[in-house]
C-alpha cells in the first residue's frame, strides 16, 4: 500500500536518475544511459524467462 506522499518522492527520484544521465554541460551521458538500458534489458529477459519457466511448471 502506497503512502500519500510517496508518489511525489518517486517522481522527485526518477527526475533525479534522469538528470545523473547528463553531464555539468547538459549533454546527454550516452556511457551511463547505454548502460543503464543494458541492464534493464537484461533484467526484462530474465524475468520473462522465469516467467515462461514457472507457466511450463503450472501445467
Amino acid at each position: 500500500m502506497r503512502v500519500a506522499g510517496s508518489a511525489v518522492i518517486d517522481r522527485r527520484e526518477k527526475s533525479d536518475r534522469y538528470k545523473d544521465t547528463a553531464s555539468t554541460t547538459n549533454q546527454p551521458d550516452y556511457k551511463t544511459m547505454k548502460t543503464l538500458i543494458s541492464a534493464i534489458q537484461k533484467q526484462v529477459i530474465k524475468d520473462v524467462v522465469l516467467y515462461v519457466e514457472n507457466k511450463r511448471n503450472e501445467r
